[in-house]
């Protein structure tokens, strides 16, 4: 497939790179490269018949990474506590032993709320209000505090609901007013029925019948914690591939996993975030990026097993490696930054998300690895793809590849 796009100078062998990654493909899988530095776009890539470089899609968790700034922001201007208890603003979520939860407990996914007994529909989850009301009764899945576990469709329905109570705006308010329309960032949490047009929906993944039934074989059941925490003790099963491509889940953004955007959208989130663009100052100060690029959750992850871990919102990092500093891929001749294998990209240095099959093909924003990412298909449980991933491996002159 031809690549389009360009890359600033010293940028050629990034081009090179995604050039040959599309090259593996089938010829039907789109994909989007963008990269900041110090708020400067000096990646901008696409290919793919269907794909453009304004093509929107469905970013799942990525949109944990919108929200979380939403917080960051709020937090920074200290209209919300990190310390206090959810129910200090929302009463009704002090039901079932969940008094004492913190909205840092949320965010670092420690508070054991993953979802609720008998399962969420595909319909309740395009709601963040929706999801709070069924939230509020339910008792914790273990308890808050003692360990963590991605909830990978409601932690942000629950932030949402504390925005709401605290500031009388839901998150995806807040992010449209002081975010994305301001930085005319790609990325939306509620999708207008105007750029329906530039939507490409999400794509099943392509496997062999051996594929699918070793696939499907590993999965905990229904009621596990992976199952609840994955859709899965809902009647039906949550599609997770379908999820994204209804229109009541575009229109409304589910703060967890409902937005839709571009790798332009993404790669500017984190730049507007640290750096600013376009000449516009950046959203947070160094103390809030400080804080909340701070791990606070390590160790086995109950939902997803051992993953890595948990900063403040939009995690997961992969787990920190003593080996020597790997080097990130878009380091230019005066920025040489090395930080901790699998910590190349935080939230203060660039961002890199590639856009691929109409799936969020490791969003380096969210996941922070370093090297290119192959661009796939979604299987049926996109994040459980991810997590199946290799690291990257490490080459002689310490340099960081797959």
């Amino acid at each position: 497939m031809k690549v389009h796009g360009r890359v600033a100078d010293g940028f050629e062998p990034v081009r090179e790179e995604f050039a040959a990654v599309v090259a593996e493909q089938d010829g039907q899988t789109g994909a989007q490269l963008t990269a900041y530095v110090h708020g400067r776009r000096v990646v901008d890539l696409w290919a793919g018949d269907e794909a453009g470089g304004d093509t929107l899609t469905g970013v799942y968790s990525s949109t944990k990474g919108a929200a979380t700034l939403v917080t960051a922001l709020l937090v920074q201007e200290g209209v919300l506590g990190l310390d206090e208890p959810v129910a200090r603003h929302w009463p009704e979520f002090a039901a079932a032993g969940k008094d004492m939860i913190t909205l840092r407990d949320v965010l670092t996914h420690r508070s054991g709320v993953i979802g609720v007994d008998g399962g969420l529909s595909a319909a309740e989850l395009a709601d963040d209000a929706v999801i709070a009301r069924r939230l509020a009764a339910q008792r914790p899945y273990w308890r808050p505090g003692s360990a963590y576990g991605y909830g990978g469709f409601v932690t942000f329905a629950l932030v949402n609901e504390v925005i709401r109570r605290v500031t009388g705006r839901s998150l995806q308010q807040v992010y449209d007013e002081r975010i994305r329309v301001p930085y005319g960032l790609d990325l939306y949490l509620g999708l207008p029925e105007a750029e329906e047009r530039r939507f490409r929906p999400i794509q099943w993944w392509t496997a062999s019948p051996e594929q699918e039934a070793a696939f499907w074989a590993n999965l905990p059941g229904p009621h596990s914690i992976l199952g609840i925490g994955y859709g899965l003790n809902s009647t039906p099963p949550l599609d997770q591939v379908a999820f994204a491509n209804t229109r009541a889940v575009r229109a409304n953004g589910p703060a967890s996993a409902g937005g839709v955007g571009s790798a332009r959208g993404l790669a500017g989130l984190y730049a507007a975030a640290v750096w600013g663009i376009d000449g516009r100052p950046p959203l947070l100060k160094p103390d809030t990026v400080a804080e909340f690029a701070q791990i606070h959750s390590t160790g086995a992850d109950l939902v997803r097993g051992a993953q890595g871990n948990y900063a403040l919102g939009s995690g997961p990092w992969p787990a920190p490696s003593p080996a020597a500093p790997c080097r990130c891929p878009l380091e230019t001749r005066d920025d040489q930054h090395e930080l901790p294998l699998g910590r190349c990209l935080v939230i203060g240095t660039s961002s890199l998300p590639l856009v691929a099959g109409g799936l969020r093909g490791g969003a380096r924003g969210e996941q922070g690895r370093c090297g290119s990412t192959p661009a796939v298909r979604a299987r049926p449980f996109g994040e459980v793809v991810e997590a199946m991933r290799a690291p990257p491996t490490r080459r002689a002159d310490g340099t960081c590849t797959r």
